[in-house]
């Protein structure tokens, strides 16, 4: 908004300029020069400004899909995995990156995809957040995580008329993740996409009936096609 009301402001005061360049005799020659030259520019500052709307979505974008293909792994292995699940707080707002259900439970997986800068290649999860070159991440992904997974139970909770446990999970697509923790003993799993599988098909995890796997997949189900079908 900011940018559309800077950018009529200049074309009127690039309107008055020529007016008044004309009437001061100008030729009409150096008046488009000036006024090709204010065009480049304001396209100049349009490009840089559009350039850093669109890189964090291509960055998120391309993230998902690093992580949606990792987990195509686990669809063959005979779980359930759905991609951008609606919101159920809040609808046509918000979704759900990923959600994985299957014999060892169910996850709600936040997808992040930080930009590295030069030689950044690991970050730490400390348990409380994430600390990359000795600094506290600003935009912290575990309160989102956490927000996702009570949505996703309240999901469920709904249309499946069943409570069950939801791991909260953050991909970090292209880091490695270092902690002095294991990450299968803390709330919230912190991980890059590489190690969704092994975690998730890990032995030490605990195996729910397969009745209620069918149950709850068939929650979500008619869970996204309620969305949809609010959508049209």
């Amino acid at each position: 908004m900011l940018f559309g009301i800077a950018t009529g402001v200049l074309a009127c005061t690039l309107a008055v300029a020529v007016s008044v360049l004309l009437s001061r005799g100008k030729s009409f020659w150096m008046v488009i020069a000036i006024c090709f030259a204010a065009s480049l520019s304001l396209g100049f500052v349009a490009f840089k400004r559009f350039i850093g709307v669109i890189e964090p979505l291509e960055s998120g974008l391309h993230g998902e899909r690093a992580v949606a293909f990792v987990l195509k792994d686990l669809e063959r292995q005979g779980y359930a995995v759905f991609h951008d699940v609606p919101s159920l707080r809040r609808p046509g707002e918000a979704n759900i990156d990923h959600v994985v259900i299957g014999p060892s439970g169910v996850y709600a997986i936040e997808t992040k995809a930080i930009r590295k800068r030069d030689g950044q290649r690991s970050l730490e999860f400390t348990g409380d957040g994430l600390i990359i070159d000795g600094k506290n991440l600003s935009l912290d992904p575990l309160p989102q995580a956490r927000a996702v997974s009570d949505d996703l139970k309240s999901v469920l909770e709904r249309f499946a008329g069943a409570t069950c446990d939801i791991q909260p999970v953050v991909a970090l697509p292209g880091w490695y993740v270092t902690s002095s923790l294991k990450p299968w003993k803390q709330p919230i799993w912190v991980v890059n996409e590489n190690a969704l599988v092994s975690l998730i098909t890990h032995p030490y995890r605990p195996t729910i009936p397969d009745n209620l796997v069918r149950k709850l997949t068939g929650a979500l189900q008619a869970h996204i096609r309620a969305a949809n079908a609010t959508k049209a």
